[in-house]
């Protein structure tokens, strides 16, 4: 993915947090965003818990940049599960991204828009 050296530094500063708190814990078959929501979810907003709960049951894969939208965001097809190109609200990575680029990432369905979950790898092949 064509990037700038900060672009790609934000969107890949986050991902091994996000698949610590991803990841399944051997713990009574929870993971560390159940055990936050249970402990501390009274105090976090319905917009924060909804997105963590989108996070949970997410999963990463491999897409290919299809069509950039300026200003707006990103059309992806999944070349690991396959299906129809999807839509994402992207709008700093459509300034930056190409079409053909292949990143690594998660993509959110929040509200009914698809969103990425920021934490987004470029794939080099």
């Amino acid at each position: 993915m064509r990037c700038s050296a900060s672009l790609t530094t934000r969107w890949s500063r986050h991902a091994p947090l996000r698949t610590f708190v991803r990841a399944r814990l051997l713990r009574e078959g929870g993971n560390v965003i159940d055990d936050y929501l249970e402990q501390r979810g009274w105090k976090t907003s319905i917009q924060a818990r909804d997105y963590l709960r989108t996070l949970r049951g997410s999963l990463m894969s491999l897409y290919e940049v299809v069509e950039v939208k300026p200003d707006r965001g990103l059309v992806l097809r999944d070349l690991v599960r396959g299906g129809q190109p999807v839509e994402v609200d992207e709008k700093l990575g459509s300034h930056s991204a190409a079409i053909w680029d292949r990143i690594a990432a998660r993509i959110l369905t929040i509200g009914g828009r698809q969103y990425l979950s920021g934490a987004v790898l470029s794939f080099e092949l």
